[in-house]
Formats: structure tokens, sequence, C-alpha cells
């Protein structure tokens, strides 16, 4: 049986091997089908798991046969949702190819709004019926709405303008949803965007298309991989990455109304040193200018939190690279970087400079996390790479060294973004690999992994045994050479993050939130603390500053009480109050 490990951050020399608590692990699924994958996973309100995947043949999730139609004498793609109940309960809700006319048709994405319904992205070359008198007709670009139980409300089609599509971006949408039900998406191409914005019934509130030129190649535009790129007032995030061996690197952004393009802002980066590049666009919700940022380096995924605004960078930054702030502030060394960095960078709602994950030498031991999460209070949840024979993970207390084969985790951060505790899985086979969708629950976490059947028969996850769906001849439906051709598998499994492996427990009352009031913000002389779940014993208070420096600390006895700021420097603050192991950071102005 494989092991799965919770590994909590100091290294030790002492190296454990520990097998996992299984409570820690709860289920595990392949959704079936061969050459599939997998697009997105999300949890509704009621702690349900949604997910989104293909089928190039026949799919079993959870019994319920998926078959994707064929066109002439071979096999389409069928794209479907499907629902595994927090009972144990699973129930395929929708399939794109629902009838002959959808064959052309594919959800790219997809989200779950406040009251569990269902946003479905996706493109069309010939129409779409969604089923319950919704269609569609002609080329382009759709965004639908379906009930929590999959039936059809509206849906909208997005062209560019250009009716006669020929070629559609692989996925070309953002998509997200704000808690008043508004939706609100991002439509891509290579060199081009749209910012959509409509209310729950479909009435379209905004639309605003760019266009992007630059110096550099091989650009891409893109956002949050598990749809985290808008807070809760609407404003949304951007980044761009691209190769730019030239001076002064620039990127030029113009809006463009019935076919008329108007400049509308650049950025450029001063310095040189390497050929990444890396721009970080920040919009109101009207669509107009918030910041935009470039920097010399790479970002892997973006994540913003919702309640605060607070952005996340999964940040990649090679030696000799010069940069502007906040990338300049990795080491402190007022604009030069003589080490690689990859990592976490944390920025307030302006791109601030808050803190980030530290840099390590040692390049397998630096938080090299594949997809991104916010959890609220600066805490992360992301997907890991596969490490190998040899790597040692250390995060907390424990470690764990890989003794062969390959290696899938999941981290979570604390709130200084440092690895709080991992969940490692020892699948010994270099074919298994993690998977960018990710999504959380109070405390369940489901990830999703790829593993190839020409190697791996079946996977064993915790005792769940999963089977390679080419090697499964009981699906309806297997095409003849060379559509039958062996594929990739996909695996989801569900873990709870408070549970930790058998040598050390993890409390959870380290993790709960300290609830407490600041006044006056901005603060002059004197800013006062009012507690208001009445903590016993000392509470410990620091304050540092926007380069992680502590410039003040207190200790208090009461739950009300006043710190004298007189001495500090006009500026952004982080003041922290720690108790009993439990611990809260809020942002303080000194005017």
């Amino acid at each position: 049986m494989k092991k799965l490990l919770l590994i909590s951050v100091l290294f030790s020399s002492n190296i454990c091997f520990t097998q996992n608590n299984a409570q820690a692990f709860d289920w595990a699924l392949n959704p079936g089908a061969n050459s599939n994958s997998l697009k997105a996973l999300h949890y509704d309100s009621q702690g349900n798991l949604l997910v989104l995947a293909s089928a190039s043949d026949s799919a079993s999730f959870g019994g319920n046969i998926i078959t994707a139609l064929p066109s002439g004498s071979f096999p389409t793609t069928n794209y479907y949702i499907g629902k595994r109940y927090a009972n144990g309960t699973s129930q395929v809700v929708l399939q794109s190819r629902n009838g002959a006319t959808n064959v052309f048709s594919n959800f790219s994405d997809f989200n779950v709004d406040a009251n569990n319904n269902i946003i479905v992205v996706g493109a069309t070359s010939a129409g779409h019926d969604f089923g319950n008198g919704v269609t569609l007709s002609n080329k382009g670009y759709f965004i639908a709405k379906y009930n929590s139980i999959g039936t059809a409300q509206w849906a909208k089609m997005y062209n560019f303008g250009n009716p006669n599509m020929s070629s559609f971006t692989t996925k070309p949408w953002h998509i997200q949803c704000l808690p008043n039900g508004d939706i609100v998406a991002v439509l891509k191409e290579t060199t081009r965007f749209a910012y959509i914005k409509l209310d729950a019934n479909g009435n379209e509130l905004v639309y605003k298309e760019y266009t992007i030129t630059n110096t550099g190649s091989n650009s891409t535009i893109t956002s949050s991989q598990n749809n985290c790129y808008i807070d809760n007032t609407g404003a949304f995030y951007l980044y761009y990455n691209t190769i730019d061996m030239s001076t002064t690197p620039k990127l030029k952004l113009s809006t463009v109304t019935n076919s008329v393009t108007t400049p509308f802002d650049s950025v450029s980066v001063s310095n040189t040193g390497h050929a990444g590049v890396s721009y970080l666009l920040a919009f109101r919700p009207s669509g107009s200018k918030k910041y935009f940022k470039g920097f010399r380096g790479s970002m892997i995924d973006f994540a913003v939190e919702a309640n605060t605004g607070n952005a996340f960078l999964n940040w990649t930054q090679y030696g000799g690279q010069n940069n502007i702030a906040p990338m300049n502030m990795i080491n402190n060394n007022a604009g030069t970087f003589a080490q690689t960095y990859t990592g976490i960078i944390a920025v307030d709602s302006l791109c601030n400079y808050i803190k980030k994950t530290n840099d390590v030498l040692n390049v397998t031991q630096q938080i090299a996390l594949k997809s991104i999460l916010p959890i609220g209070n600066f805490k992360l949840i992301g997907t890991q790479k596969t490490y190998n024979t040899g790597d040692v993970l250390t995060a907390n207390t424990q470690t764990y060294s890989v003794s062969s084969g390959g290696l899938f985790v999941w981290f979570e951060l604390d709130q200084n973004l440092a690895p709080n505790y991992f969940v490692a899985a020892p699948f010994y086979s270099t074919t298994t690999s993690p998977l960018p969708p990710i999504s959380n629950y109070n405390s369940k976490v489901a990830v999703g992994l790829s593993w190839i059947a020409t190697t791996q028969t079946t996977l064993n996850i915790n005792g769940t045994i999963l089977k390679a769906n080419d090697k499964n001849t009981s699906f309806p439906t297997r095409y003849t050479a060379p559509y039958n051709a062996i594929g990739t598998d996909i695996a989801i499994a569900q873990f709870d993050r408070t549970l930790s492996g058998s040598t050390a427990s993890i409390n959870e009352s380290q993790n709960k939130t300290i609830n407490y009031i600041l006044y006056p913000n901005p603060s002059k002389n004197v800013l006062n603390i009012e507690l208001d779940n009445l903590l016993n014993d000392d509470k410990t208070v620091t304050i540092a500053n926007i380069l992680g420096e502590v410039v003040l600390t207190e200790t208090s006895s009461g739950n009300k009480f006043s710190i004298n700021t007189s001495n500090l420097k006009s500026g952004v603050y982080f003041i922290t109050v720690t108790n009993q192991g439990k611990q809260s950071t809020q942002k303080i102005i000194i005017e």
C-alpha cells in the first residue's frame, strides 16, 4: 500500500518514513476514459465536489457512463461535469454531448456561484443546444448557466466581432462568480482579451475589449489556474509572460470599440539580464487601469485573496536579474539579485510587497508549487511538483525522504507563507504527476493527478485501487486503431487537511484566527486594540514594516490595550497578535 504522509518546516537530521494516518485520506476515484483530461475542480456551498473532465470514448463517473459521440469512424470528445456528494454518492450532472448537434463544442472551464448554480464556458464551431430550450447558433465562445441539477438557464455567445471563426484557443476562458451572483469572465486569445461582466440573469453589465502588443515572443496572457483572479469588489488581475531580450521590454495595451483601436496604456521593464519578462495587470471593476507592473522573471500561477485583494505570485526569478519592487525585496538588496528564487510572493491590492516564502539554496526544497489556492489570512494550498528519489521534503518538525520512484504532494502554507504541513503520496512511478486543479471546502482538499496506463495498470492511493481505463474493457464504446491508442488517465483524491500522520498531529487551534479590531486606522500616535474573544494569558503584539522587519514588540495581559506608535515612520505596517499558538495579522497605516 502506498504511503500518504502529512509532514509538517525545520529540517531535522532524523529522516522519518512514517505511514500516514489513514484518516487523512477520504477517497479517490478515476473519472475514466482513454486520453482524458481534468479541466477544473470546485466544491459547492454544501461540500459536494464538482469535476469537469473529458472523455474520448467512454467514462464511468461513480458508475454513471459517459460516451463520446462518433463523427464518422473516429471519436469526438465529450465534456462532462460530475458531482461527488459529501455522502459518498456520485452523479453526472451535465454533458456537452447531449445530442448529435453538439459534437463540435467543448467545455473549457466552469465555476459555481453562491447558490450552487453552475457557470460553464467553452467554444463551438457549429452552434450548441444546451437543453431546456437554450440554444446558440453560429461559431464562437460561449458562457452558459445551469442550475445545481444541470438544467440550462441561459447562454451567451462571444466571437470578438468575427462570426466566421475557424479556430479556437484551447482554454480561452477564466470564469469566477462574485458574492452577489454577478459573473466575471475573461475571454482571451493570443494578442487580445475581453473583460465581461454579467448579472445572475445573463444581462451584460460590462464588456471591454483589449489588444496587446509587446517587444517579445512566445507570449501568453493568463490568470489563476484555479479561477482566483478577482476580489470581492470585482477588481480583476491578469499576468502576461513573454520572452524578451530587448534593452527595455515594453508591453502596450489598447482598447477596441466598434473595430476602432485606441491606445490605452503601457508598461516597461527598465533593466535587462534575462530573457523572461512577466507583466502583472490589475483592472478596476469598470475595466479601467488599477496598476500595471513589469518584472524580470516569470509567473507559474497567480491568485488573489477575495476578501482583502492581497495577491500571491507563484514566481520564478533567475540569478543575475535586476528588478524593481516588489521583486527586488526578495533579498533586500536594492535592485540586484544574485541567485535563483522559486516561491510565493505576496503583495497587497496596490502591488506593494508584503512577504515571501524563504529562498533556499537547495532548489529541491523550495516551494515550487504548480498551482495555488488562497484559503484566507495569507494561507495557501498548492499542488507541488513531482519529486524524485533522494529528494528531502521538510515542513515544521517533520521530514520525509523519497526512497524510490516519484512523489506527488500538496502543501499548505501558513500565514507567514511557511510550509505548515503537506500530504505526500509516493506512487513509485515517474509517470504520475500532479495536475493544477485543486479545491478546498472547510477542512477538505481535493486534488488531481495524471498517470500513464502503459506503465501502471492500477494506482494504489492509501488502499483504494484505481484501474487504468484502457485496461478496462467493460466500457461500452471502444474505438479501433488508431483511435484506441493508450492515453493518459486521471485520478481525483480528497484529503482532510486537519489530520496528520501517526508521528505528529496538527493542532487545528493553531490555525484559528484571533478576532480583534484596530482603531484608529490610519493611526498617528496611539493604536488601540480590542479582542472580542477574551483570550487568557499574555498576548504578544508585533508590528513589522513592508520588508518584514519587526519594528515594535509588546506584551499585554488584557483584552483591550493601546500601543504608542509615535516613534514609527509614516507608512504601511502589519500588526500580528499571538496567543496560545493562534495568531492573526492585519494591515495598518501610520501617518
